[in-house]
């Protein structure tokens, strides 16, 4: 069920934070229960992709770890377990959650279906699905909120994404060249590792280009009592984006991204400091 990856669908607390509503109770309950719901739908997810990958995880030395690959899970199991968390995930929407929101959810499981399948295959497409079911996540807490996103919060996160989306496929790559690992994924070979590189490093900046762009709007004047605090925030992205490139190359952030964010205490430490600025600028 990769629980690690549960942080992702903590996306949908953003647009109510970006909106700076906090004090609204009923809400954040909502919220919390569409977290719930995509963090459901999402293991089952993780299930599939782990049932349609089984032969190839058997064949790594760090994903034949896993339950299903290790046999320490029958394939039955995984296939109940699987349709059993994305059928409550979508009945729990349903009756608690607002239409758009199950419209949504809807999507992404039929993205991430259609990700396990066949599109995580092809190369460059695999990375827009990955970047899509995340900013799915976002407009997931809008719904809820009801609350229209705005196009600078949209187009940061999409270059963002992109970033970190790249740097997964960039760390797995480095990793095959330190360990002497054999390509899980055909579509993105030793070859392919530089041109990653340089378009993940160039979505970053493109994200920090847009958020520096941000301060300078009449939004941002409007929305933030000394918006001057937030300029904090792009040394702090450039470091903390820069210092997490750098070990994707050398093969130190492994093949799971989130779970090395989750044990990493300078990703904490900006976390805290990027709060601080967002809470000064109020």
């Amino acid at each position: 069920m990769r629980p690690q990856q549960w942080a992702k669908s903590l996306l949908v607390f953003v647009p109510i934070v970006a909106a700076h509503r906090f004090y609204e109770g009923d809400l954040w309950r909502s919220l919390f229960l569409a977290f719930l719901v995509f963090n459901a739908g999402s293991s089952g997810q993780y299930i599939l992709n782990d049932i349609l990958d089984l032969a190839s995880d058997r064949a790594h030395p760090s994903k034949g770890k896993r339950p299903l690959a290790g046999g320490a899970m029958t394939v039955r199991s995984g296939i109940v377990l699987a349709l059993a968390l994305v059928a409550t995930s979508l009945c729990v929407s349903y009756v608690f959650l607002p239409r758009p929101f199950t419209a949504i959810l809807v999507l992404y499981h039929a993205m991430g279906s259609l990700y396990s399948a066949y599109l995580r295959k092809i190369a460059w497409v695999d990375v827009v699905v990955l970047v899509a079911m995340y900013i799915l996540r976002l407009f997931g807490g809008a719904a809820v909120a009801n609350i229209v996103i705005s196009p600078w919060l949209l187009t940061f996160s999409v270059a963002f994404f992109f970033s970190l989306a790249m740097l997964k496929r960039t760390s797995e790559i480095a990793c095959q060249v330190q360990h002497s690992w054999p390509e899980a994924r055909p579509a993105y070979t030793r070859g392919t590792r530089l041109s990653l590189l340089v378009s993940g490093m160039t979505s970053g900046g493109a994200a920090l280009l847009i958020l520096a762009f941000y301060m300078r709007s009449e939004h941002a004047l409007l929305a933030y009592r000394t918006p001057v605090h937030l300029w904090l925030l792009c040394p702090l992205l450039a470091f903390w984006l820069g210092r997490f490139w750098m070990l994707a190359d050398r093969g130190r952030v492994g093949v799971d991204p989130v779970s090395f964010m989750l044990r990493d205490a300078v990703s904490y430490a900006v976390l805290l400091c990027s709060v601080l600025s967002f809470w000064a600028a109020l």
